[in-house]
C-alpha cells in the first residue's frame, strides 16, 4: 500500500461501506505484527473507549446506521455549521446525508398532523360561533 494516501482514501478505494464512528477508528489506529490493533495517541484511545462504553448501552445487532452516527455526534460534538467530520475538507452535510435529513421527513409528518388537528379545532370554533349567532 502507498503511503502517501491518507487512511480514509485507502477504505474508500477499496469499496468499504463506513460510518463516521467506524472510520475514526480505523483511521486512529494502526495493525501490529500480531494482528492486534494498536492506538496511535492516548487522545484517540479515550475518545475510542468512548465510544465503546456508548456502543454497550445497546446490542450489536440492533445497531444500525442511525444509531452508530448518534454515538459519534454525542462523543464529538455535532459538526461545526456546514462540514462534516472525517469527510476531509469541502464536503458538505448534504453530500454525505443528503438534502434532507431524515428529521425532516419526521417534521413534515408531524407538521402536516398539526395542520389537520387545527383545521378540525378551527371547524368546530366555526360550528360553535355560529350557533351563538344564532342564539342571539
Amino acid at each position: 500500500m502507498c503511503r502517501n494516501i491518507p487512511r480514509h482514501m485507502e477504505i474508500k478505494e477499496k469499496g468499504e461501506k463506513m460510518d463516521r464512528l467506524s472510520m475514526f477508528i480505523k483511521t486512529r489506529t494502526k495493525k501490529t505484527k500480531n494482528n492486534d490493533r494498536d492506538l496511535f495517541d492516548e487522545e484517540s484511545g479515550g475518545i475510542i473507549n468512548q465510544f465503546n462504553q456508548c456502543l454497550e448501552e445497546m446490542d450489536e445487532h440492533e445497531q444500525d446506521e442511525d444509531y452508530r452516527e448518534e454515538v459519534f455526534t454525542r462523543v464529538m460534538g455535532p459538526d461545526a455549521h456546514g462540514r462534516v467530520r472525517m469527510y476531509g475538507t469541502g464536503i458538505t452535510p448534504s453530500q454525505v446525508f443528503g438534502q434532507s435529513s431524515r428529521s425532516s421527513n419526521v417534521n413534515e409528518d408531524t407538521i402536516q398532523e398539526e395542520v389537520e388537528k387545527y383545521k378540525t379545532k378551527i371547524d368546530d370554533l366555526k360550528a360553535k360561533h355560529e350557533s351563538e349567532i344564532e342564539h342571539l
